[in-house]
């Protein structure tokens, strides 16, 4: 009869170890949510008009907006909940300069992402947005008054580098004033995205034609350059230009927690 030697035990150590080293170990792959819920990914404006993107519970966002007179527009969103955000806006003029500042009151912010976009399906948002634009001294009003409520959503158009973020908007439920926005992003790799909208579609001679590019800095920085109503002429009550003018836009999204 043949009788088997028992190994050595540094050898039936030595052949433990190699069985425990050779353990494979998968990590968990990041979510699509956490990959998407960027800036570059998921934005939640395009230039002055909005998207089908909320941010998730625990995320802040945080926007700059620096434009003509020494103006300075601050937003900040925070979501409460997964996709849906509560914010604000704050409007001051002349902060910029040596003339005299202007601070108007805030104005209220709030978003909700109620359907995530599929393969063949847009994300869609509905939302509040109160904040106007180009603020008028003499009828103590916006010269471009505030979008309000707003349906709007994102979709991509054959490629990922490439999607539409159409809205629909009412500023005032009693005289119906019903626009809308046709906003488009052309993403060039991880590094900038294009972009160009036409907005305020309500009357035709009072619409808007905005364009600018966006620089990724960082996962959660960007930089924007924009020009808002590119071709329009005449002036607004108060004697300032309709148009165009030059923007710059921060934006910084991070987590609480």
């Amino acid at each position: 009869m043949c009788h088997l030697a028992p190994l050595p035990a540094h050898a039936a150590a030595l052949g433990s170890n190699a069985s425990s080293q050779s353990t494979i170990k998968i990590s968990p792959k990041e979510s699509p949510e956490d990959e998407s819920n960027s800036l570059f990914d998921a934005p939640l404006y395009v230039i002055d008009a909005p998207t089908g993107h909320a941010l998730e519970a625990g995320d802040f966002e945080v926007r700059s907006r620096f434009f003509s007179g020494g103006g300075l527009l601050e937003y900040a969103y925070f979501g409460v909940l997964d996709r849906l955000d509560v914010g604000a806006s704050l409007n001051a003029d002349g902060v910029i300069g040596g003339g005299p500042a202007h601070l108007q009151p805030p104005e209220a912010e709030l978003k909700w992402e109620f359907f995530q976009g599929r393969r063949y399906w847009p994300s869609m948002a509905v939302g509040y947005d109160g904040q106007g634009y180009d603020y008028n001294l003499k009828t103590q009003s916006y010269n471009e008054p505030r979008r309000g409520a707003y349906f709007a959503f994102s979709q991509m158009l054959g490629l990922p580098e490439l999607v539409l973020h159409p809205s629909i908007s009412v500023s005032d439920f009693n005289q119906n004033d019903v626009s809308g926005a046709l906003p488009l992003t052309l993403a060039l790799g991880h590094v900038a995205t294009l972009m160009a909208e036409w907005d305020q579609l309500g009357p035709v001679d009072e619409s808007r034609f905005n364009a600018g590019v966006r620089f990724h800095i960082t996962h959660g920085f960007a930089l924007d350059f924009d020009t808002r109503a590119i071709g329009q002429g005449g002036t607004f009550s108060d004697g300032t230009s309709r148009g165009p003018e030059r923007i710059v836009q921060l934006f910084y999204r991070g987590e609480l927690f």
